[in-house]
């Protein structure tokens, strides 16, 4: 950290003041979300479990009796040099106090007969993967965290001076798509912050100028300038988001039937102008599962099944059209599945 800089780096104090239980925030890589979070945990009077993904990322950031997550903290002057800690376990202790416990989600489960009376937060670093398949995440992943969050949480209702447990998901600005932000319906919005699910969930946009006129004049960001990655990686544009045929359908539009993927229901409308894929659907109408795995984790999925025959023929002929890039990249894994 920039000690003569402090403008460019990112600081969570507005996010907190948002009161979200679910917190999200996306911004370009670099900007000291990660570093800001952890100060905040090593701080904390509270404890604060630490979530990656797969145990292989915990065991890095146990390494070295935890000089991986505090060492930079350190140098770079936010914590004493001659500061206390060691990590016992998956927890990381300073000062004799054990302060943040590492969880590998794909794991989490084995969690579920402990008890967490001092976490307070929870903090999901990284949590979105650069690639949008949902393949890419793991399995029922959504449900994997809940079930992380309820073991952790239990019943709070604030009564006995216990706080409900707050989330913060962390990650660079890949892409909305996503199982997080489709399990709520969070689609892609450009101000910084935007709430859902009655102020419960807030999402962040973080956007740093100083920061981005910064980093376009050092050499990498000249190697980079007019690439898509200086787009993801400065500019903050998501990635792996391509908006072409997004459109809202007409008012004249007709709902045909719907589709099941997985657990999310689309519906599919007829247009003059083509085949519109939304979330509006209408529940009494036929619904086809597209795609859905047997006991057996057997994937069944055919291309003649109807209506994947009319949504691949509308795809063919630059027909079909998508009311948010959530939906749209539900239909692309469908027809790449076929």
């Amino acid at each position: 950290m920039n000690s003569q800089k402090p403008e460019i780096w990112y600081n969570r104090t507005e996010l907190l003041s948002h009161n979200g239980l679910f917190n999200f925030t996306l911004g370009a890589r670099g900007t000291g979300k990660t570093f800001n979070f952890k100060l905040w945990a090593c701080t904390s009077p509270n404890q604060t479990i630490w979530v990656r993904r797969y145990v292989e990322d915990i065991k890095s950031l146990l390494a070295d009796n935890g000089n991986k997550f505090v060492m930079d903290l350190i140098n770079e002057g936010y914590l004493p040099k001659e500061l206390d800690y060691y990590i016992e376990g998956n927890t990381l202790y300073i000062d004799g106090m054990a302060k943040v416990i590492f969880v590998g989600l794909s794991t989490a489960r084995r969690l579920k007969s402990q008890s967490f009376p001092k976490v307070d937060k929870i903090i999901f670093d990284e949590f979105l993967e650069e690639e949008t398949r949902t393949s890419a995440y793991l399995k029922d992943e959504v449900n994997l965290f809940l079930g992380l969050y309820e073991t952790v949480n239990r019943l709070r209702t604030g009564e006995d001076g216990r706080k409900d447990v707050r989330v913060f998901f962390l990650a660079n600005k890949t892409s909305f798509v996503n199982p997080y932000f489709s399990f709520w319906h969070i689609t892609p919005f450009a101000k910084r912050f935007k709430k859902f699910k009655d102020g419960l969930i807030v999402v962040e946009n973080y956007e740093n100028e100083a920061f981005k006129e910064l980093k376009k004049k050092t050499k990498f960001g000249q190697l980079i300038e007019g690439t898509s990655f200086s787009k993801f990686a400065i500019d903050n544009i998501a990635w792996h988001d391509d908006y072409a045929f997004i459109k809202k359908r007409g008012v004249k539009a007709k709902n045909e039937c719907n589709i099941k993927y997985m657990e999310t229901m689309i519906g599919i409308w007829l247009d003059d102008d083509g085949i519109y894929c939304s979330f509006d659907y209408n529940p009494e109408l036929q619904t086809y599962a597209l795609r859905y795995e047997t006991k057996d984790d057997e994937i069944i999925l055919s291309k003649n099944y109807y209506p994947m025959a009319v949504i691949l023929k509308a795809y063919e002929a630059n027909m079909l059209k998508f009311e948010n890039i959530t939906i749209k990249q539900y239909i692309f894994e469908l027809m790449q599945s076929v």
